[in-house]
């Protein structure tokens, strides 16, 4: 089973156990008010994973943020921590949502108009950014004030970077710097096998 840890980024101390409890846990985001870590936890029935939160004061007790019949994965916080951004397959084929964070009541909206995976925020939070199911990075634009608005999806450009469209991997190939460049994981290619030729019984031809 995996088990969430918590250690500090100098390398100093040691490990501690976050606990998550009795099921498989990956650890995806922290929110940016450092005030919940998210994570995906398998269902009892290893069919598919759901959103879980655990509050990192009071009795840091984990709590589903949404518990259903269809996968929550890949989730990221807004930067204002104020709304959460995640895949899900709940319209027959995984598409980006937003939710209001960390009460999911308040509101929920679909942003992906053809399907997407791997959604990430712009650092101020004014754009979201995710995989389109063919490779295309894609952008929408965001407004939080008055209200949540997103705007329609536009096509940043094509990457290498191909989509299993029935599981999505993880969602560690790609990441958008502060200065809005995009730093991505490129798979690796084989390098093609070079020819070459050996002479043998050259020693002979310099006596002619």
């Amino acid at each position: 089973m995996n088990t969430i840890v918590e250690k500090s980024s100098t390398g100093a101390g040691v490990e501690t156990k976050i606990e998550s409890g009795d099921a498989a846990s990956i650890p995806v985001h922290w929110s940016p008010d450092g005030r919940f870590l998210i994570f995906s936890r398998l269902r009892t029935n290893n069919a598919g994973y759901d959103n879980w939160l655990i509050p990192l004061f009071g009795d840091r007790k984990p709590a589903p943020f949404l518990e259903s019949t269809f996968d929550r994965i890949q989730s990221r916080v807004s930067p204002d921590s104020r709304f959460l951004a995640y895949t899900t397959n709940e319209s027959g084929q995984f598409q980006i949502v937003v939710q209001t964070f960390p009460d999911p009541n308040g509101g929920k909206w679909q942003i992906s108009a053809e399907g997407g995976v791997e959604p990430k925020w712009r650092r101020d939070g004014r754009e979201l950014y995710y995989l389109g199911l063919d490779g295309k990075m894609m952008a929408v634009t965001i407004a939080t004030s008055p209200a949540f608005t997103a705007g329609r999806p536009s096509v940043l450009f094509q990457t290498p970077l191909t989509v299993n469209r029935a599981s999505p991997s993880r969602d560690r190939r790609y990441d958008v710097a502060a200065d809005g460049r995009f730093l991505m994981v490129i798979p690796s290619v084989e390098a093609t096998a070079i020819p070459f030729s050996v002479l043998v019984n050259w020693s002979s031809a310099l006596e002619k």
